[in-house]
């Protein structure tokens, strides 16, 4: 199972803290580090096989079967990915659609699954609520999926800060200037998208809300959404 290194981090120095000759200050440390490791799911073998070497920077490619253009949902999966998964994507102009995910290794194993899950996610819930809701305008639903994931998101890495102190440090100019080392020739390319209906777009936040993002056992990735098809 994938564990984000800067828990493992926060472990490492809240064990240390926990051997502290200040009786309180040793209590609170062990508390908070068992805590931080039950939620988690955490064991010591996981502590103790933690590596540095997890912070090299790589690059995963892959292609989209069918698809050649950057359309408003690769947009808004990006923006995702970028800010909660510390990768940055990169589009490759040529006769199909192919993708480059750029981060530190951990990262990107999870950004890689965590794109390809919302690829397939954007698509379902907006075939669910067009069904329910005929003639529905898709960009709007699509730019309220990401705002309501977004926000869901950020709770939750508020959430950490707060019970944990867990603040996570990303370095985007880092990834920048890796992606300039393989690839001279970059430009930015922005949505030309538009949202039309308020109505479509506010159904999607409130599906967005509710997207889980889960991982499985046993180093295998598995989702969970709250809802069946």
């Amino acid at each position: 199972m994938y564990i984000p290194q800067e828990v493992l981090q926060k472990i490492q120095k809240l064990h240390a803290l926990s051997r502290s000759n200040h009786l309180g200050e040793a209590e609170n440390a062990s508390q908070m580090r068992d805590r931080l490791m039950e939620k988690y799911n955490i064991t010591w073998n996981d502590v103790e096989t933690f590596s540095t070497q997890d912070n090299a920077l790589t690059e995963d490619k892959f292609h989209i079967d069918g698809k050649k253009n950057i359309t408003l949902k690769y947009h808004l999966i990006n923006s995702i990915l970028n800010k909660h998964f510390f990768v940055t994507l990169l589009y490759h102009n040529t006769d199909r659609l192919n993708i480059s995910i750029i981060g530190k290794q951990k990262d990107v194993t999870v950004a890689t699954y965590v794109f390809h899950f919302l690829e397939r996610t954007f698509e379902k819930e907006w075939k669910r609520y067009r069904k329910s809701y005929p003639g529905s305008h898709r960009n709007s639903f699509l730019y309220g999926l990401h705002d309501g994931l977004d926000q869901h998101l950020t709770l939750q890495q508020q959430e950490d800060v707060k019970e944990f102190g867990l603040v996570v440090i990303d370095n985007p100019r880092e990834r920048r200037d890796y992606m300039k080392s393989l690839y001279s020739r970059v430009r930015t390319v922005r949505s030309k998208a538009t949202m039309h209906e308020e109505q479509d777009y506010h159904q999607g936040v409130q599906t967005g809300q509710q997207i889980r993002i889960r991982e499985g056992v046993e180093g295998h990735l598995t989702e969970q959404l709250p809802f069946s098809s």
